[in-house]
């Protein structure tokens, strides 16, 4: 029989295929990781009965599968309420249960009540159905960190989010929730992370939010069904957003002024809603974007993951000395968020403190792009697309030098491309497509080498790399290399015809009008003719006598 209280880290280490048959000898581990450790199959119900209940515990980023089943977790919960009352007489019971990582597994069925004892829940990218017992919150409920992401769950989310006081981060993203956000998540005084994308959430974001003061990421994404207008007390009130994410839902009305005052966002993504009207001038205040980013490269939410280690002289658990205080890791949880870049929505999380981006993408929006946009030097993408923008592409464009992703595609500009783009060496995706834009396409390799497809839908552009070049010296030529008259217009004929008439008329009138000077005309003609009647004759008399003599 193993020794009571072992801790066990073999996290990156190759125990798989199977779920390692040795562990069922270990009686009294009390914090077990195995994360990454390519294990497979399910998982063996003695695993349940025996280390469901310890303070640490790490399966993480294997391939698990299976149900944990419903007389595990009622065995688990009874031998956590007996592991309570006896500890309670050794260590604070704040030091329980301080993490469980099940995510990146192939868990399903409902999760159980027992993990609701943790204080950090990760259990995204599973096949969980059902999280009744996790999202019933009460008065002394302590979880701060519950990331339940990426898995199958559905329903509405009970409104009794006010025992849930220390949550920090709480993620639901891409399950199958529906039906209104509840108020009570207005209750969560220290919320800083909330994530409720590619759910089916319907009606307005609820005004309660307004209390979330310490809000830094806020993701309802891609749920269709919300609706209403966007909040002026995002921005009035909550000015700590980092990332603001309502993109692919039924937002209407204009742009709020207050958007103005997020002078931390990084990530402002309002894309595929339903707005209107113009951009406020103000942007130009979003200062986060203004600057190039630092070195925190992550968006981080620290927490404090303790280490009880107790010695017990034997396996009864009576012979056992209190530990001389806790012994805790400083741990950090990296926030992430999806992202529409290079025109596909991928997720990020190590580097989204790097990003800059803004997306207004598929609006009603109107008006001129504001030049003050062009004030966001760290831009590092900037998405205006599918709206209907008109006047010229702001020459001061130039100033983005950390633009990376550009699409002003399907507006209605006009004005020939400003030449500044050109100077924006790292730009690696541009769309200027379906616009009235013209003139010469301006030169360097950064526009040059696209693919026509990026100037499509703008008729009056030329030069590389379209295939109608521009004008030169009044002749084009075309694909083939030969000449075209077509730079000739209709109005050349007209004029040509015009001075002719002028011209022929011109002179005409003068000799029917002026006596002298028709005299003086035909006096011309005639000794014109005399002399050249001669010198032809004399000529023609010097060919003949040449020919004879010969």
């Amino acid at each position: 029989m193993g020794s009571p209280f072992q801790l066990v880290n073999l996290a990156s280490c190759n125990l798989g295929p199977i779920f390692p048959r040795w562990l069922q000898t270990q009686m009294h581990i009390e914090q077990l990781d195995i994360s990454q450790a390519q294990i497979s199959g399910l998982i063996p119900n003695w695993f349940g009965e025996r280390f469901f209940n310890m303070q640490y515990l790490n399966l993480s980023h294997n391939h698990i599968r299976g149900k944990i089943e419903a007389q595990i977790a009622a065995n688990s919960s009874h031998n956590l309420s007996h592991k309570g009352k006896f500890y309670s007489e050794v260590v604070p019971n704040s030091y329980y249960n301080e993490a469980t990582d099940l995510s990146f597994n192939l868990f399903e069925g409902p999760i159980p009540a027992f993990i609701s004892t943790y204080l950090q829940v990760f259990l995204s990218s599973n096949r969980f159905s059902t999280a009744n017992h996790l999202l019933r919150g009460n008065s002394s409920k302590n979880t701060r960190f519950m990331d339940l992401s990426n898995n199958s769950l559905s329903g509405e989310l009970p409104d009794c989010w006010i025992g849930f006081a220390k949550l920090v981060v709480i993620d639901l993203s891409d399950n199958h929730f529906y039906g209104n956000i509840p108020k009570s998540l207005g209750s969560l005084r220290n919320i800083q992370s909330i994530h409720l994308g590619g759910n089916n959430f319907s009606g307005e974001i609820p005004s309660s939010l307004i209390n979330c003061t310490q809000l830094q990421v806020f993701d309802a994404s891609d749920n269709c069904w919300l609706s209403g207008t966007i909040p002026s007390w995002i921005g009035d009130n909550i000015r700590k957003l980092l990332v603001l994410g309502l993109h692919s839902n039924k937002f209407h009305g204009n742009i709020p002024l207050s958007m103005c005052n997020l002078d931390e966002v990084r990530v402002l993504d309002l894309s595929q809603n339903v707005l209107s009207g113009r951009i406020p001038t103000c942007i130009s205040n979003l200062s986060a974007m203004a600057t190039q980013p630092n070195s925190n490269a992550t968006i981080t939410h620290d927490y404090l993951y303790y280490l009880i280690i107790s010695y017990c002289l034997d396996s009864t658990y009576r012979r056992c000395l209190p530990p001389p205080g806790p012994e805790y890791r400083e741990e950090v949880y990296n926030d992430s968020t999806s992202v529409m870049w290079k025109r596909q929505m991928s997720k990020y999380g190590s580097i989204l403190g790097l990003l800059r981006s803004i997306d207004l993408s598929s609006y009603k929006l109107t008006g001129e792009i504001p030049s003050e946009i062009m004030s966001l030097i760290g831009l590092v993408s900037l998405n205006l697309s599918r709206n209907l923008f008109s006047g010229d592409i702001p020459p001061t464009i130039g100033q983005l030098k950390a633009i990376d992703a550009l699409d002003l595609s399907r507006n209605h500009l006009s004005g020939t491309i400003p030449s500044q783009l050109a100077q924006i060496d790292r730009l690696s995706v541009l769309d200027l497509s379906y616009n009235d834009l013209s003139g010469e396409i301006p030169h360097g390799t950064q526009l040059q080498t696209r693919d026509a497809s990026d100037y499509a839908g703008n008729p009056k552009l030329c030069g590389a790399p379209l295939n109608n070049t521009c004008p030169i010296h009044g002749r084009q030529i075309n694909e083939h290399g030969d000449d075209e008259q077509s730079v000739i217009t209709e109005g050349f004929y007209i004029a040509l015809a015009f001075g002719f008439v002028v011209g022929f008329w011109g002179v005409c009138f003068s000799l029917i009008f002026k006596k002298s000077w028709r005299y003086a005309y035909f006096k011309l003609l005639s000794d014109v003719y005399d002399e050249l009647y001669v010198f032809v004759a004399i000529k023609v008399a010097k060919f003949k006598k040449r020919r004879s003599q010969v």
